[in-house]
């Protein structure tokens, strides 16, 4: 007799789980001696058990389902005598974490999670590995408003008081890209790149072509980058005494 699990025997009930030959005495009607005897092979249900640790998701390969949560999964086979088995799986899915930092502020901007300046608004990205190993995101949405406050005269008097003509910029970092004069026909006068603000001896001193320039009305146009790289263009008049 071969059985899964265990075995009833009916001759007297009693329930049976190991392999074994089993003898069963008993008086026949003739008041004779007799015995029933059971040859018993047990074949044993199985139940195998898994562990995983992961991170995001688990492919099982036993039923090729793909697993997002944590929990204890359990899938019945046969073995190969046949019995009713079971596969366990205890599953602990560790979650990629992405964590978003929003910050809007007036001046460059140093982030605590790297240690970097960002000068410029931006989305920018830390990759980094959590405490169980898995691959995680932080990400910085910056905003940086920098607003600054442009001066310029519009009026200089060569050989006076007011001498020269520059942009002066207040309430943050900023340099003149390129500054250009034009006489009121639209003629170049005078021209320079790349200077800082805020000093009047890089500015136009009123002359064109070393000479004293005539006066009138000239006009200008600047670009202006600020610290962030961002660019400004501003135009305007200024008035040439003499």
């Amino acid at each position: 007799m071969s059985n899964c699990g265990s075995y009833v025997w009916p001759i007297n009930g009693r329930s049976y789980d190991s392999s074994g030959v089993y003898v069963e005495r008993y008086s026949n009607a003739a008041g004779c001696d007799s015995m029933y005897v059971l040859n018993l092979k047990v074949n044993k249900n199985y139940e195998i058990k898994e562990q995983a640790e992961v991170c995001k998701e688990y492919l099982w390969p036993v039923n090729q389902q793909l697993y997002t949560h944590s929990g204890l999964y359990r899938y019945p086979l046969k073995s190969s005598q046949g019995c009713d088995s079971i596969i366990s799986l205890n599953l602990k899915i560790n979650p990629e974490f992405k964590q978003i930092d929003t910050v809007i502020t007036n001046s460059d901007y140093l982030w605590p999670v790297n240690q970097k300046i960002y000068p410029a608004s931006g989305t920018y990205e830390e990759d980094y590995t959590s405490s169980h190993g898995c691959d995680s995101i932080h990400l910085l949405v910056l905003t940086i408003n920098k607003e600054v406050s442009l001066y310029y005269p519009n009026v200089i008097h060569p050989g006076g008081i007011n001498e020269w003509f520059t942009i002066f910029i207040y309430g943050g970092t900023a340099s003149i890209k390129v500054l250009s004069i034009y006489d009121r026909w639209g003629s170049l006068v005078w021209q320079k790149q790349s200077f800082p603000s805020n000093e009047l001896q890089q500015g136009w001193n009123g002359l064109f072509k070393g000479q004293k320039a005539l006066p009138g009305v000239y006009v200008w146009s600047a670009v202006i980058e600020l610290q962030d790289g961002s660019t400004l263009i501003e135009k305007g008049d200024v008035n040439v005494l003499r």
